[in-house]
């Protein structure tokens, strides 16, 4: 079984939305037409302000699993319990900061997902997750989520991040259609399979995926072994245009 934790020290930067897209994701959704191929995939939240919670309250589907805390630390126990149970993947979804509870969950991961908005503010408070990580020894990544399309600046923090081998491309961007969803139960692949949304957060599974077993798919696309079904100029549209 795979852990895979959301952390950021700042709130606001997409850990709920993330945790639930990319939990559907893993479950091996591909379209409106397609069947789940693996419904062993697990949600586990630790954060109070229960976003989450609602999403899944008001999810028709019952999968992926979803489990909430009601300790602060994460069980070694009930990671175990869902290892035998079979669970492939699990996804830990944590609150805002960098304390004891967050620690606890980033102990037991695989992979770290540190998500952060396209500024240097948000880079900087990235910067605390990233070395508690390194402190840690646990595998981490960083991830630009809630970009604006049309501008700049999430250009320049790709190719600012890009320098590392930590950062996963591709961006996620801020799109109507991912609150969309989030407020329906839904995943954005759900609620609208053929959008640029739902595109951006496909191909950030594939990352993520590749990067729990071993493979490399990381960086600026220039600067990748891999291009996708993106190709760089794509890359480079995506951030002047909404989808």
């Amino acid at each position: 079984m795979k852990t895979i934790v959301l952390a950021a020290r700042k709130g606001g930067v997409g850990k709920t939305t993330l945790t639930a897209n990319l939990a559907v994701l893993a479950s091996g959704y591909k379209g409106p037409d397609s069947e789940i191929e693996d419904l062993e995939v697990a949600i586990l939240t630790q954060d109070p302000q229960k976003g989450i919670d609602m999403w899944w309250n008001v999810r028709e589907k019952h999968w992926p699993h979803f489990i909430k805390l009601n300790t602060n630390l994460v069980p070694v126990t009930m990671l175990r319990m869902l290892r035998d149970k079979g669970m492939k993947y699990t996804f830990i979804d944590t609150p805002p900061g960098y304390t004891r509870v967050v620690e606890s969950a980033m102990r037991l991961a695989d992979l770290v997902v540190i998500p952060v908005q396209p500024s240097m503010a948000d880079l900087w408070a990235a910067f605390d997750t990233v070395d508690a990580a390194k402190r840690i020894g646990v595998d981490y990544v960083l991830v630009i989520n809630k970009a604006s399309p049309g501008t700049s600046i999430a250009k320049e923090a790709a190719e600012e991040l890009s320098q590392s081998n930590h950062y996963l491309w591709p961006p996620v961007f801020q799109r109507v259609g991912n609150a969309a969803a989030f407020g329906r139960g839904l995943a954005t692949v759900e609620h609208s399979p053929f959008s640029a949304a739902s595109e951006e957060l496909f191909q950030l599974w594939i990352a993520v995926h590749a990067r729990l077993h071993g493979k490399r798919i990381l960086g600026h696309p220039r600067g990748s072994v891999w291009k996708g079904p993106f190709t760089v100029a794509e890359w480079k549209r995506s951030f002047t245009h909404d989808g």
